[in-house]
């Protein structure tokens, strides 16, 4: 059985509890894995403060999934994987959880290549196989006032069907990834949950700092030349790397700069998108 027919299998809460480490498995206070919903980040915020420890939604299909700045994300049935984990944060700094989501794209990336797959992370949240997206992550939040509880939404291309219209932008999924190790989806959700939920401790405990050179290393923009799209312009840039925010670090016209994701779209030069692949 070839790697594209294991990727498929049925979604069952009781096979990727088996496959979860013990340490994870007792640290969810809330596990939800269905065929269908609207949005799995969308799910655990509305059942913020229901539970403790971390929170664990899986679905099949989502009717109205959530992308960055308010973008559908593409979500068919028997196809991906649509995931979110949950976790509430008694004190944090606003600041200091802007570089969650790219400790968190590390972390996908990490289990993805242990599996064979090339893949690499596009600023500030996309999971880039040989040039093409192959997945996202959302970080949402809901402030209270003792603290605030962090959503972190992962949807990944697992086995799309050929002719899809309704993404658009070139797309990869993990079928064709050459990948070295057989895996089923059920055991792909198990991992990305241990490596996300070992990623929201590390992080809480130190910050980007761990990652920020496991970043660097998976980074496909470093150097590239590419097109920073805002409301009333668009202007060519370089990359020259992370900010210490985790803005990523432009230059444009001889001039450095640090953009930010809610301001700007970028778009890469297709000499780059090549080469990156």
């Amino acid at each position: 059985m070839s790697n594209r027919d294991l990727l498929v299998d049925a979604l069952s809460e009781q096979v990727i509890d088996e496959q979860l480490d013990k340490i994870v498995r007792q640290r969810l206070g809330y596990v939800r894995v269905v065929q269908q919903l609207s949005s799995t980040n969308a799910h655990l915020l509305d059942a913020c403060g229901t539970y403790e420890g971390y929170g664990l939604c899986v679905t099949d299909c989502q009717t109205a999934g959530r992308g960055r700045n308010g973008r559908e994300w593409y979500s068919p049935a028997g196809s991906n994987v649509y995931l979110s984990v949950a976790v509430f944060w008694e004190s944090y700094d606003p600041v200091g959880l802007s570089c969650l989501s790219l400790a968190c794209g590390v972390a996908v990336c990490e289990v993805l290549q242990k599996l064979g797959a090339d893949v690499r992370l596009k600023w500030p949240n996309d999971i880039m196989l040989k040039g093409r997206k192959l997945g996202g992550l959302l970080l949402e939040t809901r402030v209270r006032e003792a603290g605030v509880y962090l959503v972190v939404g992962l949807g990944l291309n697992v086995r799309m069907q050929q002719g899809v219209t309704q993404i658009d932008q070139p797309w990869a999924d993990l079928a064709d990834s050459a990948m070295s190790q057989e895996i089923t989806r059920n055991q792909l959700v198990a991992q990305l949950v241990n490596a996300l939920v070992s990623c929201l401790g590390r992080y809480r405990q130190s910050g980007f700092d761990d990652f920020r050179e496991k970043w660097r290393a998976v980074d496909m923009l470093m150097q590239s030349e590419i097109s920073l799209i805002t409301h009333n312009e668009r202007v060519r840039a370089r990359v020259m790397g992370l900010a210490e925010d985790c803005g990523l670090s432009v230059e444009v016209d001889g001039e450095q700069r640090v953009i930010y994701a809610a301001d700007v779209k970028l778009k890469l030069d297709e000499y780059d998108l090549h080469r990156s692949g």
